[in-house]
C-alpha cells in the first residue's frame, strides 16, 4: 500500500537559487496515492536562501498539521502571510500541530502575526527562534494552544510580548523566551491554566523591567533559572502562585537590581505547600533588603526541602519572614 504521506514539493527547481517571491498552496505539495496532502511536509521551502516573501495562507488553511523546520534558515524572508483575507473564516481551518523549527533561523523576518493559528493546540521546538530582527509578534490567535515547547521566541528583539488570549495553555517547556535582550514588558496574566514551566523560561532578559503575572494562579512546578540574569528587573509579584509545590534551582538568580518581590502571604488563602525550593533561590539578588516566605507553609504543614544558597548574595536583606 503506498504511503499517504506527502513526500516532495517542487516550488521552486531544486533549492530556489533567484526566487524571491513564493505563493503557496496545497497543490504544490505531492502526495503518494494522489490525494491532496493535509500535512507540510518536513524542511518545507527550507534553505531558501533568496527568498524574500512567502504567502501561505491559501495552503495552511488546507493542513491539519506542519511537520519540522518549515520555512527553516532562510535568511532574507522578511514578510510572511499566514492570513486568508478573512479572518472570520479561522474557524473553518483544521491546522492543530506545529512541528519543531518552524520559522526558526529567519534572520530578517521583523514581523509575525500567528492569527491563523486560531486552532492550534500544540507547538514544537524552537518557534521562530532566533528570528533576530523580530520587533513585533501578535499572538491573540493562539487562543487554543496547550502545550508549547522548547525555546518558544528565544532570542529575538521583541520589546514586548502579550499571552493574554493564551487561556488555555496548560505547560511551557525549557528556554522559553530566553535571552530576549530587547524585551522590557511581558504580561502573562492569560496563562490562567498554565501549571508547569520548563527551565529557564525569560532567563537572561537584561533589559526586562515589567513582568505581569497575577493572574497566573493554577502553576504547580517552575523549572531551574526562572527569570534568572534579569538584571533590571526592580520589582515583581507572585501573589497568584498559592499552588505552587516545586521550585527549581536558580531561581531569580542574580536578579541584582530586584528590590521588592511579593508572594503569597501566610495569611492568604492557603498560601503555598512548598515542597521542595532548589539551591541558589534568589542568589546574588544585591538590591534586596527584605522577603516575606511566610506563605511557603510546606507541605500539610510540614517544612519544605530548601536547597543550598538560599538568599546568599544579597548585602543589603535585613528582614526575611519564614514559617517553616
Amino acid at each position: 500500500m503506498r504511503s499517504r504521506r506527502p513526500v516532495a514539493v517542487d516550488v521552486a527547481h531544486h533549492g530556489g537559487f533567484g526566487v524571491t517571491t513564493l505563493g503557496i498552496t496545497a497543490r504544490d505539495i505531492f502526495c503518494t496515492n494522489d490525494h491532496e496532502a493535509t500535512v507540510v511536509p518536513e524542511l518545507f521551502l527550507s534553505g531558501f536562501d533568496d527568498l524574500v516573501s512567502v504567502d501561505l495562507s491559501q495552503l495552511l488553511r488546507r493542513m491539519t498539521s506542519i511537520d519540522h523546520q518549515l520555512l527553516y534558515g532562510c535568511p532574507n524572508v522578511t514578510a510572511i502571510d499566514l492570513l486568508t483575507p478573512s479572518r472570520a473564516s479561522w474557524s473553518s481551518w483544521d491546522l492543530v500541530k506545529v512541528g519543531d523549527g518552524c520559522l526558526a533561523y529567519l534572520g530578517s523576518l521583523t514581523e509575525l502575526d500567528l492569527g491563523a493559528f486560531s486552532r492550534v493546540t500544540t507547538i514544537g521546538n524552537k518557534f521562530a527562534f532566533h528570528c533576530s530582527a523580530l520587533t513585533l509578534a501578535d499572538l491573540s490567535g493562539l487562543t487554543s494552544v496547550r502545550t508549547i515547547a522548547d525555546c518558544f521566541l528565544g532570542q529575538t528583539r521583541l520589546p514586548t510580548v502579550d499571552f493574554s488570549s493564551m487561556t488555555n495553555l496548560l505547560s511551557i517547556d525549557d528556554h522559553f523566551m530566553h535571552y530576549c535582550y530587547f524585551l522590557t514588558n511581558a504580561n502573562l496574566n492569560g496563562l490562567s491554566n498554565l501549571t508547569s514551566i520548563g527551565d529557564g523560561f525569560m532567563s537572561g532578559c537584561e533589559n526586562l523591567v515589567a513582568i505581569d503575572c497575577r493572574s497566573v494562579t493554577r502553576l504547580t512546578a517552575i523549572g531551574d533559572h526562572f527569570l534568572a540574569s534579569c538584571s533590571r528587573l526592580k520589582d515583581v509579584t507572585f501573589t497568584g502562585f498559592i499552588k505552587l509545590t516545586t521550585i527549581g534551582s536558580a531561581f531569580l538568580l542574580s536578579c541584582v537590581e530586584l528590590a521588592t518581590v511579593v508572594f503569597p502571604r501566610e495569611q492568604d488563602e492557603c498560601g503555598s505547600r512548598i515542597v521542595h525550593i532548589g539551591g541558589f533561590f534568589m542568589d546574588d539578588c544585591r538590591s534586596l533588603t527584605a522577603v516575606d516566605l511566610s506563605g511557603f507553609c510546606g507541605a500539610d504543614g510540614g517544612t519544605p526541602v530548601v536547597g543550598p544558597h538560599l538568599l546568599r548574595g544579597a548585602p543589603g536583606l535585613q528582614l526575611v519572614t519564614l514559617s517553616f
